[in-house]
């Protein structure tokens, strides 16, 4: 068994030393390469430079993937605030649960591009019955659901002209279902248990909370 030598006996010679013997030690070791000072000139010295130099713009290329990436996902945030301000702005001036509906609606599917955008209530234990017997345990007050979902939930959800995809549902209400809002996707993969339901829960508190005004 090789043991590790106390890193006080180490001096020049032994480093030079151990770097003859492994003259393929920088190979697999572009990080290392980036945090040295190296000299450029001398015979055996210009490579090691020259891979230094490499590893730097290798480096750089990275930083501006990601700094690219960022901007991007910071242009993608400034736009979905604008169209959620807009659209709660809409919301706030409907004087009716079918405004409420009509309007988000309309902002999901021309302003944020979902394919589908519903909004049901359940103003009759008819309305809930038949909501629970289609969609089951995904009418959840505090749990927001997303997934694929089959062609009979996705019409519940949308209206006949749908297809099988995913959703994303948020159901409405305090204490007992009053309703729901869900977003879909003719795509089965769009929605799922890693996606985000911050955006749709806040919406949909908004909406909670105008029907609740309405109803009073």
């Amino acid at each position: 068994m090789n043991e590790s030598k106390d890193p006080s006996t180490l001096n020049d010679s032994a480093i030079e030393a151990y770097l003859l013997e492994h003259p393929e030690f920088f190979k697999d070791k572009a990080e290392l390469l980036t945090q040295l000072s190296l000299p450029h000139g001398g015979h055996g010295a210009v490579s090691l430079v020259e891979r230094q130099q490499a590893a730097l713009r290798d480096r750089n290329v990275e930083l501006r993937h990601q700094l690219s990436d960022l901007t991007r996902i910071a242009e993608d945030n400034d736009k979905r605030f604008h169209l959620t301000s807009a659209l709660v702005q809409d919301l706030i001036k409907a004087d009716s649960k079918d405004a409420i509906k009509q309007s988000f609606e309309r902002h999901i599917k021309d302003g944020f591009g979902n394919a589908y955008a519903g909004l049901r209530w359940f103003d009759s234990s008819d309305a809930l019955d038949a909501a629970k017997a289609t969609l089951g345990s995904l009418i959840n007050i505090g749990k927001p659901f997303a997934g694929a979902l089959r062609e009979a939930e996705m019409r519940f959800l949308f209206g006949p002209a749908a297809i099988a995809g995913s959703a994303c549902i948020v159901t409405l209400g305090d204490k007992t279902p009053e309703g729901l809002v869900a977003l879909g996707s003719k795509s089965a993969n769009d929605f799922g248990s890693d996606t985000g339901t911050l955006f749709i829960e806040h919406v949909a508190s908004v909406i909670n909370s105008l029907a609740t005004r309405l109803s009073g």
